[in-house]
C-alpha cells in the first residue's frame, strides 16, 4: 500500500490561517477522490476540502 499526504490547499485570498470546523470521515474509512474530508472555517468563510485521492483515510 502507498501512503500519500495530504497537504491543505490554498482556502483563497492569500488567508494563511484556517481551523477545522468538522471532520467528514473517521480514520480508517475508505474514501473517493472528490469527497468532502473536512469542513475548514478561514476569516472569511467555511470551506469543504475534497479529497485529492481515492483510497483510505489512514491518520487525520
Amino acid at each position: 500500500m502507498t501512503t500519500k499526504t495530504f497537504k491543505l490547499p490554498d482556502l483563497g485570498e492569500g488567508l494563511p490561517d484556517a481551523e477545522i470546523v468538522s471532520w467528514y470521515v473517521e480514520e480508517g474509512s475508505e474514501i473517493e477522490l472528490d469527497q468532502p474530508l473536512v469542513s475548514m472555517e478561514t476569516a472569511k468563510a467555511v470551506v469543504d476540502v475534497p479529497s485529492p485521492y481515492t483510497g483510505k483515510l489512514v491518520k487525520r
